[in-house]
């Protein structure tokens, strides 16, 4: 039996060295230019800490040095993977691989408002449509902030629709990019005042109507920011002055003539807004004056002979209503055809009155009549 002590031998089997990067970052993003500092660890468990073993590549620059700890500036821009390798004394290689990204100093970005135009005019209460276009050599979407000079910020977007109080407003769209850089760009916009709107709806334009008729008119008026004036609105005649105050008022006062009619209505800001509106107030209408000139009152006539009818018919507003005369009688009725002078063939035998009658365009009618006796034409032996 031997005296010696058994031992236990423990045969490791082969490993690669174990290889990390600790900087830069994984997906970092640098500046050409800027050197960049490479560093990492290797480690294995025969040969212990393999760091000044490590080789480091690019897959587009090449190999960039050896050691735990290097520093390049010989990187392009572009998308690089880094590798670190270590090779431990057995032949044994482990490494480690990231992307960085390699980009080109920093260019501030580029605004450029394309609407509106400079130097723009709008009425107050509309609202105003800006539009901007931005760029950027590496940030593919930037946020445009608009702001005005009196109004303060305004919104933000490529795009925005806002009213703005009245004033010179300057109008500025500024950007800022990943890095930091701004730019900005502004233009110059009035908005200027505009009175109410104001509507006549009643009477229609033209309206024509005799004196003494109670006339209704109606209206509304609405500020720029929405608000009702019609209860203010301040109605005038050109001919008669005040016609009264409110959405609807009337008047039976309104004295002959052409009148214009003025609805006005007041802003806080002290514009007027009007609307305009012609009235044609008539005297009272006159009835049309008809006489009779043929055949004269009580006048005998011969059956069977023609028989001359004539007439005047005059209308104060109306003027000469002479072809419009009708004719008829007491015994024959109506007789053919209208106008102020006409030859019936014959009228019947007997005692007739001839009637002229005519109606104005108001519907106001007026006649006059004569009595005739027709005898007959024979003789009696």
């Amino acid at each position: 039996e031997s005296t010696t002590p058994p031992r236990l031998i423990v045969t490791l089997a082969a490993n690669a060295p174990r290889v990390a990067i600790t900087a830069p970052a994984n997906q970092a993003v640098l500046t050409t230019g800027t050197p960049v500092t490479l560093t990492g660890s290797a480690s294995d468990v025969e040969d212990g800490d393999l760091g000044a073993r490590i080789t480091w590549s690019s897959n587009l620059a090449g190999v960039l040095g050896t050691g735990a700890t290097v520093t390049t500036s010989v990187l392009d821009a572009g998308t690089h993977t880094l590798t670190a390798s270590a090779t431990d004394n057995a032949g044994r290689t482990g490494r480690a691989d990231i992307s960085i990204v390699l980009r080109d100093p920093n260019t501030p970005p580029r605004v450029t408002i394309t609407a509106p135009a400079p130097g723009t005019s709008v009425a107050t209460g509309t609202p105003v449509t800006f539009t901007a276009s931005a760029t950027d050599d590496f940030d593919s979407t930037l946020l445009v902030r608009w702001s005005s000079s009196l109004q303060g910020p305004l919104g933000t977007g490529p795009r925005i629709a806002v009213p703005l109080g009245v004033g010179a407003h300057t109008i500025s769209a500024a950007v800022t990019d990943s890095d930091g850089a701004t730019a900005s760009a502004s233009l110059g916009l009035t908005v200027t005042p505009v009175p109410p709107a104001v509507t006549i709806a009643s009477p229609a334009a033209g309206t024509t109507v005799f004196a003494g008729t109670n006339v209704s008119f109606s209206g509304s008026a609405t500020d720029t920011n929405g608000a009702s004036l019609s209860a203010a609105l301040v109605w005038t005649s050109s001919l008669d002055g005040a016609i009264g105050t409110g959405a609807t008022v009337a008047s039976a006062s309104l004295q002959p003539g052409a009148h214009v009619i003025t609805a006005a209505a007041t802003s806080s800001a002290g514009l007027t807004g009007k609307a305009e509106r012609t009235l044609v107030v008539r005297p009272p209408d006159v009835a049309p004056r008809v006489a009779i000139q043929a055949p004269a009152d009580g006048a005998s006539l011969l059956g069977g002979r023609a028989v001359l009818l004539a007439a005047t018919a005059t209308d104060a507003e109306d003027g000469d209503l002479g072809a419009t005369v009708r004719w008829t009688s007491s015994r024959d009725g109506v007789l053919v055809g209208t106008g102020a002078i006409r030859t019936m063939p014959t009228l019947s035998v007997g005692t007739h009155t001839l009637t002229a009658s005519v109606t104005d365009r108001d519907g106001a009618p007026a006649s006059a009549s004569v009595t005739v006796t027709v005898g007959s034409a024979m003789l009696a032996l």
